[in-house]
């Protein structure tokens, strides 16, 4: 019931299921207005042909390829939000100004290559959603890290575990800072590599696509 419900909203909300629909509701009552259709049928024939034709709609083969259309819509508008998204969080990151010497290079190496990532996936590189859910979490894990030094070392395990279910509570204050930074040091080192690891593959796939053109050409 609930995917034939969501089936409907999605094609209700593509151009040929909005038209259908709005015919549906209106056509009673125009009738009704011209006197072809008394009020008291017009009213639940409006109400009662909306759903009734986008089902019928659904089972045709124009119905399928509008909700087709449709999710490769809501797909794509997806996609633009999570790179708009990472492209907020690789320029925040870039903006993070910390004292340590590992995180401060760890933070430049991940703003690098996620801007080299976005840059590529403009060019046509495939996604990858677990790098860009990298960057994200990247930005998640420092921006806890500054509210705990905001904080205080006192008990700062429980702190910083109410504040990202990620870290685990950490049991002493004297240990707690040093092995908080250690935690985010490997997520943003991880994150780096993941993203040059996409970088290098693409890399490498188009070289080989190039090398291919050229022989092709010889040939």
């Amino acid at each position: 019931m609930n995917s034939i419900r969501r089936r409907l909203f999605q094609l209700l909300r593509s151009p040929l299921g909005l038209a259908v629909s709005l015919l549906s509701l209106f056509l009673p009552l125009v009738l009704c207005a011209l006197g072809a259709v008394p009020l008291s049928i017009a009213l639940p024939l409006a109400l009662f042909l909306p759903p009734v034709s986008l089902l019928v709609l659904a089972s045709t083969l124009m119905g399928t390829k509008a909700l087709l259309a449709e999710a490769d819509r809501e797909r794509s508008r997806g996609d633009r939000e999570k790179l708009r998204r990472v492209a907020e969080a690789r320029r925040s990151l870039s903006l993070v100004r910390v004292a340590d010497a590992a995180l401060k290079k760890a933070l430049a190496a991940v703003s690098l290559q996620a801007g080299r990532y976005l840059e590529a996936v403009d060019r046509g590189l495939a996604r990858d959603p677990s790098v860009e859910e990298g960057v994200l979490q990247a930005l998640a894990l420092l921006i806890d890290w500054q509210r705990a030094q905001d904080l205080g070392a006192q008990d700062l395990g429980t702190r910083t575990a109410a504040m990202h279910p990620a870290l685990a509570p950490l049991n002493t204050a004297s240990g707690a800072s040093s092995e908080l930074s250690a935690r985010i040091l490997s997520s943003l080192e991880k994150t780096a590599g993941d993203l040059e690891a996409a970088l290098s593959f693409s890399a490498g796939y188009d070289a080989l696509v190039e090398k291919q053109s050229v022989r092709e050409e010889l040939e």
